[in-house]
């Protein structure tokens, strides 16, 4: 709240970042891996008072993007796990006062980072989904 709080005193926009996504469409595959009902309320509750209005989140393997409100969640992919259908790659943010803007990047790397770490996890008895 302090740290929202101090960013709207200074004029500055405020950029947070996750590891857990806050939130996920009860449909989404992953939807059990965002943060439990009441923590996320509470921080979501925070988060409209302070005016934060992007969120930057990972965890789940893929990308996807959702707002609660006027706050954008932001959740990318894996470098080197895919799981959801994205290429492993990462994501460029360009910030600017009034907005963020991404860019998704694929790898292009000659390794298969996806097909190697595809092996790893069977050897380990996982399964990919």
């Amino acid at each position: 709240e302090a740290e929202l709080a101090a960013a709207e005193r200074a004029g500055k926009v405020p950029l947070v970042c996750s590891h857990h996504p806050w939130f996920l469409d009860p449909d989404h595959s992953a939807a059990s891996l965002a943060l439990p009902e009441r923590p996320r309320e509470h921080l979501l509750s925070i988060a409209a008072d302070g005016g934060l209005r992007t969120l930057l989140a990972g965890h789940i393997h893929g990308n996807n993007i959702d707002a609660r409100g006027s706050l954008q969640q932001i959740t990318t992919t894996a470098t080197g796990l895919a799981v959801q259908g994205d290429p492993s790659g990462y994501h460029v943010l360009d910030v600017y006062p009034d907005r963020v803007e991404l860019n998704a990047r694929a790898l292009q790397s000659g390794l298969d980072l996806q097909a190697e770490a595809e092996l790893l996890w069977q050897t380990r008895g996982l399964e990919v989904a």
